[in-house]
């Protein structure tokens, strides 16, 4: 079970706590508290996950946005949310030329709170041809200080495939992990150069596509 750190209070909690501990942290805050946000949980596969609030007046453009800065952006791909089968698009009149589902989406420049209630489930896809997938689920509306993060998973750790010790690199190539001193033998085994492997960032975009993680999160 992958554990996560607490923006609100520091401590580190583990994933299938994450909601009784924000319930309560929140409940124990003495902040200004009046923007209408959802908490909105987002969750990849490899066990990352973040815990938001985000004002209920935003768009699914900004949390695009969100989604693109702290854990995806690499190459300016197209991206959607699907909400109650319908699909959202920053620019829909691209899709003309890539659909295969027959029908056009709708422009994220639409409000959360006219697409979304509390209980809600609904995906979005980074990339169609490398996909990145986020299942997100809208746990709360309640006032808050406007958005903000309430709870990330801390960086995963990985092992070397060759000698089991703590990899810091990554093969685009394969997906397999690699450390500082066995990296340089896997790339000339490869028949590639250690500029191309990639490093190792909390991030579902791990490994993919070139993506060297977020510039303006960082890791934690």
């Amino acid at each position: 079970m992958s554990q996560g750190k607490c923006y609100l209070c520091g401590r580190i909690i583990n994933k299938r706590g994450a909601i009784r501990h924000l319930k309560k942290c929140l409940k124990e805050e003495k902040i200004n508290k009046n923007i209408d946000v959802f908490h909105i949980g987002l969750f990849a596969y490899g066990d990352y996950w973040l815990h938001i609030e985000i004002p209920t007046h935003y768009t699914l453009k900004d949390l695009d946005q969100f989604i693109r800065d702290i854990w995806v952006e690499c190459c300016g791909h197209l991206s959607e949310f699907v909400i109650k089968d319908i699909r959202y698009a920053v620019y829909p009149s691209v899709y003309s030329q890539v659909d295969l589902w027959g029908e056009k989406p709708r422009s994220m420049r639409v409000k959360l709170k006219n697409v979304l209630k509390e209980g809600d489930t609904f995906s979005y896809i980074y990339d169609f041809g490398s996909s990145t997938e986020i299942e997100l689920k809208v746990f709360a509306q309640r006032k808050g200080p406007g958005f903000r993060i309430l709870m990330r998973n801390l960086p995963l750790e990985f092992q070397c495939k060759i000698c089991g010790k703590k990899a810091s690199f990554v093969c685009p190539f394969c997906y397999e992990t690699f450390c500082e001193e066995c990296v340089d033998k896997h790339a000339a085994e490869a028949d590639s150069d250690r500029e191309d492997m990639l490093p190792i960032v909390n991030s579902p975009r791990c490994g993919i596509c070139g993506y060297e993680g977020s510039e303006k999160y960082g890791d934690i």
